[in-house]
């Protein structure tokens, strides 16, 4: 009985051993060693890391090519104001603080040439007076005593932003009177931001808002198509009439002449830096696009910039 005793309890130990060899071996084989684990789950988590890390790369790549195609498509524009609109609809395509005041400059002219046409006769004949002539900034080479049909000064006025025509223009209806034309007709088109002091635009007390000159140029292109018609023109004859003597003037629009150009006005001083009105047939068949920019250090490279995109 004791040999069997003993017999059964080495069968035990044997049975234990090898039970507990296939155990560690079974756990080590299906990877549940306590090492193998934490070695695995490093191994994943580096993995789920390097793809995030992957994922991040991508998206900031991919953001970052965003980024420069935006800025290659939208590149930087100077103007302090600016206006992009759909002129038969009234629809704003781009804007920015288009309800600020601003001195307008030589755009003053358009409301100059609206008086003009409305007020004057264009066939009449006006002698440049000294006082005229002596008006600050691009002259047109005009000299006291010339003599010239209105048209033929409107035409110097809108090509040349001349100060010289505009002043002979003016003083021709009675100058503080003209003035107060160009604001009665601001108030007709409630232009309600604008306040004009005088028919050139040098005084930067000329001001008005990117809203407001978009009423005066919807009203012009409407009912006074010719104003806009010559400012297309890239070079324009003048004639004098006492010496019969025509010359010609070069338009300082750098749109003009343009197929898809429909007119504008230039405009600077040094309080408002560069402004510029421009109409552009749309190729979209959309009808007349304006583009108003005002305080530019590049009128018309934002103008491009603003008609492109």
């Amino acid at each position: 009985m004791k040999f069997q005793g003993l017999l059964l309890a080495a069968i035990i130990l044997v049975s234990v051993f090898f039970t507990s060899s296939y155990v560690r071996l079974l756990i080590q084989e299906r990877g549940n060693n306590p090492q193998f684990l934490v070695e695995t789950a490093k191994s994943q988590e580096t993995q789920a890391v390097n793809s995030s890390s992957a994922a991040a790369v991508l998206k900031t790549t991919s953001a970052g090519d965003n980024v420069t195609t935006t800025q290659n498509l939208q590149p930087k524009i100077y103007a302090q104001v600016f206006l992009k609109r759909l002129l038969n609809t009234g629809v704003d395509l781009a804007e920015q603080k288009t309800e600020n005041r601003w001195p307008i400059a030589s755009l003053t002219k358009l409301m100059t040439a609206l008086i003009v046409t409305e007020k004057i006769d264009l066939n009449t004949e006006i002698k440049l007076s000294e006082h005229a002539i002596e008006a600050e900034g691009v002259s047109g080479d005009f000299r006291v005593g010339d003599t010239y049909k209105a048209s033929n000064l409107l035409k110097a006025m809108l090509t040349l932003s001349s100060n010289d025509a505009a002043e002979a223009l003016a003083e021709t209806y009675g100058e503080q009177d003209f003035i107060t034309a160009m604001n009665q007709k601001a108030v007709e088109l409630k232009m309600t931001e604008t306040k004009f002091v005088d028919p050139t635009g040098i005084s930067f007390l000329n001001q008005s808002t990117a809203n407001d000159l978009a009423k005066l140029v919807n009203y012009i292109y409407l009912n006074n198509p010719e104003i806009f018609k010559i400012t297309t023109q890239k070079i324009i004859s003048i004639t004098e009439t006492q010496s019969e003597k025509s010359r010609i003037l070069n338009s300082i629009n750098e749109f003009a002449g343009q197929a898809n150009f429909l007119g504008g006005k230039t405009g600077f001083i040094d309080e408002s830096k560069g402004n510029l009105i421009s109409l552009f047939q749309d190729s979209n068949g959309r009808g007349p696009i304006l583009i108003i920019v005002l305080g530019s250090e590049d009128r018309f490279g934002d103008t491009r910039l603003l008609l492109n995109n």
